[in-house]
């Protein structure tokens, strides 16, 4: 299990997180949608430590971490527990798919080389890219990328992988690719937490959707409750403007 407790982050005064909780039992998938501005990808990167929260905390493997307080031994052991999926990839220029793959490896688990590359490999095969393994990321077409972003997260093993928005930045035919490879991950129960625009995804693919607006979770509940039952208004305005886009 992992338990977030009242995540609260400011950009020059202004409050992006206003205390947010979050529970994710092990081999579960939870979906946050909601406006752009909402700050759910400020939630996504203060786990990953790619942002500093200003307070909260975080219980993972038993141990917990108080986000107002973290030591760089705390921030290792997050950034080696929870991998990132980004929106734009995010991939090194400079370097192969494969070894895009095995620099966290060897960065942050201190893996030999030969070991990493092995596991990048293994990796590499199961999304249908080992032929492409020492191409750069320039000669990839944008869902190559994204594949190569996910190998990436689950090379470590982690104990949750985050997406921030895996198919906004690809054409509309290669949106398909992505998901089906996430919904393969959540056939083999991975914990997963994935913010989306795509709402069929979501309601395919979430065992719980998290709606947020303004920092705050305004309303959270099973797909059912959410697209179908959902008596709150602000969350039905929001479903009926994008089912309309």
């Amino acid at each position: 299990m992992i338990e977030i407790k009242q995540i609260k982050k400011k950009f020059h005064q202004t409050s992006i997180l206003k205390g947010v909780d979050l529970t994710i039992q092990k081999g579960e998938v939870k979906v946050i949608i909601g406006p752009s501005g909402s700050g759910k990808t400020t939630f996504l990167r203060c786990i990953n430590c790619l942002e500093s929260a200003e307070s909260g905390e975080i219980l993972l493997k038993g141990k917990k971490i108080d986000f107002s307080n973290l030591s760089k031994k705390e921030r290792l052991f997050l950034g080696r527990h929870t991998s990132m999926v980004f929106q734009h990839y995010n991939l090194f220029r400079n370097k192969t798919a494969l070894q895009n793959i095995t620099e966290g490896l060897i960065m942050v688990k201190k893996t030999k080389k030969d070991e990493a590359v092995a596991i990048a490999e293994v990796l590499l095969t199961q999304i249908g890219l080992l032929e492409q393994k020492d191409k750069y990321p320039s000669q990839l077409s944008g869902g190559q990328q994204q594949r190569i972003g996910i190998a990436r997260a689950l090379a470590l093993n982690p104990e949750i992988v985050l997406f921030d928005e895996p198919t906004s930045a690809l054409d509309p035919e290669l949106v398909g690719e992505i998901l089906a490879i996430i919904k393969t991950l959540a056939q083999d129960n991975r914990t997963m937490l994935i913010v989306t625009h795509e709402m069929s995804f979501a309601k395919e693919i979430a065992d719980e959707v998290i709606f947020m607006e303004d920092g705050q979770v305004i309303a959270k509940g099973t797909p059912k409750q959410i697209f179908e039952e959902s008596t709150n208004e602000r969350v039905n305005r929001f479903l009926t403007r994008v089912s309309n886009q």
